[in-house]
């Protein structure tokens, strides 16, 4: 189960961050854009930012959608049976010596 729970924290830091790195460069872009529209004659600028918005929503939604979809169930069964383990290890420990 460590192992388990190991894995999900590092996945779920690593989905943490790519979602507040697109969410952070959405926010600069939607308030860069009309500068760069205006000062920028060429529509590369414009079509390569587009382009990287895009790849970056894309990863984040395809990373979040992993992750629920792998480890939803699984943080229900575990939290059920580290659960059952508490409850074990209680009754073991809360009974009366003979």
């Amino acid at each position: 189960m460590e192992e388990i729970r190991k894995k999900q924290k590092q996945f779920k830091k690593i989905m943490k961050a790519v979602v507040v790195a697109t969410t952070v460069f959405l926010l600069i872009y939607i308030g860069v854009n009309p500068m760069i529209a205006s000062a920028s004659k060429t529509a590369a600028v414009i079509t390569v930012l587009n382009y990287a918005c895009d790849i970056m929503v894309i990863v984040s939604l395809a990373l979040v959608f992993f992750y629920y979809s792998k480890y939803s169930k699984l943080e229900l069964f575990l939290n059920d049976i580290e659960g059952e383990i508490n409850d074990c290890g209680y009754y073991l420990t809360a009974r009366e010596e003979r």
